[in-house]
């Protein structure tokens, strides 16, 4: 039997046999989706790419070799029809951004309902994204600006650094 025009086909890449498994049984699960292949971190997610043509690509961000966020980048450089969806542990604000500036289409957090999956799939191919719960408020949260990061006694040496102070009067000036 032929798959019909409206099969969405698609293409697996995580570096975990189960979570692989567990992905592609929901996906077969689902009378209009068919895993073309599926492979286990970027550089071989590149190399199927050149003989099959996905509508989808599923991809974690960490795997093996070249991750995820440098596939991404590759795949829209080469592919820029092509649609992305990670499927990734990683929820905090950066990683996802770098996912979609990278080129990602859309982000479902691995603790997603399983049914989100298949709504990631639809949304995909009729509204050109998809972002799981509490993923869209990652990619609203502004960034941190480069002190927030830094210790109250850091931010007092880079004080002291931009006062034109010497390591050693630094250290003389903070008893060190």
């Amino acid at each position: 039997m032929m798959p019909s025009q409206a099969t969405i086909q698609v293409v697996l890449a995580d570096d975990h046999d189960l979570v692989r498994a567990g992905l592609r049984s929901l996906l077969q699960a689902m009378s209009d989706v068919r895993v073309l292949a599926e492979v286990s971190d970027g550089k071989e997610l590149l190399e199927v790419l050149e003989t099959v043509q996905p509508d989808v690509v599923i991809t974690d961000l960490t795997m093996p070799g070249m991750d995820g966020l440098t596939a991404i980048a590759h795949m829209r450089k080469r592919y820029p029809e092509l649609r992305i969806l990670v499927v990734s542990m990683h929820e905090d604000a950066q990683a996802v951004k770098k996912a979609v500036a990278n080129g990602a289409n859309g982000y479902v957090r691995k603790d997603a309902p399983d049914f989100e999956l298949a709504m990631a799939l639809r949304n995909l191919m009729t509204l050109g994204s998809h972002f799981g719960k509490g993923v869209a408020q990652r990619l609203a949260e502004p960034d941190p600006k480069p002190f927030d990061e830094l210790t109250p006694r850091q931010v007092e040496i880079v004080q002291l650094l931009a006062r034109g102070m010497s390591s050693k009067e630094i250290g003389y000036e903070l008893g060190v």
